[in-house]
């Protein structure tokens, strides 16, 4: 029953429901077209995980359905499926998630990607997180790395930090970003 919802620079939009203690969905989405008169891209995420019996360990898996909104009609684009399998480790002190994707569309799989993130709680207050995002499509690689912050208050977070994304897998970063989002659980 617990819901959540977050963003970043209010153009990324996530709200996730605990279906039950092992079961989520999610819908996120990419608000940016409205303003650059671009696609807007949305996924929907089924999340099944459980705990390995009495340890710090969770693994979880399920499907990411994407696609894009045509910003004028909204319409959407062609699907893209994912199925995942992720393995996590820690508490809510400590943390790391290891993630690998299975890209399906157009009859076809897609080299996998991968993502790794965790945090810190360094006071009852603050943490430290980061996220790495790899990804691969024919000749194209990019790559997303976000390094921040989480602040805790009463039934909501502020996240800042920067992120780093890079192209063609570039040996440096296309450009550092400053970043600032909220986490809000909504019961």
């Amino acid at each position: 029953g617990e819901v959540q919802y977050s963003n970043i620079l209010l153009f990324y939009n996530d709200i996730k429901v605990g279906v039950t203690d092992h079961l989520s969905v999610g819908l996120s989405g990419i608000l940016f077209g409205f303003i650059k008169e671009t696609d807007l891209p949305i996924t929907l995420r089924i999340k099944l995980s459980q705990r390995l019996a009495n340890t710090n360990f969770h693994i979880g898996g399920g499907l990411k359905v994407n696609t894009e909104l045509d910003y004028k009609s909204l319409k959407p684009k062609p699907y893209t499926y994912e199925p995942f399998a992720m393995l996590t480790f820690g508490n809510t002190q400590f943390n790391i998630n290891f993630e690998i994707d299975f890209p399906f569309s157009d009859s076809n799989w897609t080299v996998p990607n991968y993502k790794i993130d965790g945090k810190i709680k360094l006071t009852s207050r603050t943490a430290l997180m980061g996220e790495f995002y790899y990804a691969k499509y024919n000749n194209y690689k990019e790559s997303l790395s976000l390094l921040g912050a989480r602040s805790y208050f009463n039934k909501w977070a502020l996240e800042y930090g920067i992120l780093m994304p890079a192209s063609n897998h570039e040996n440096h970063f296309s450009f550092v970003f400053p970043f600032v989002g909220a986490k809000f659980h909504l019961n």
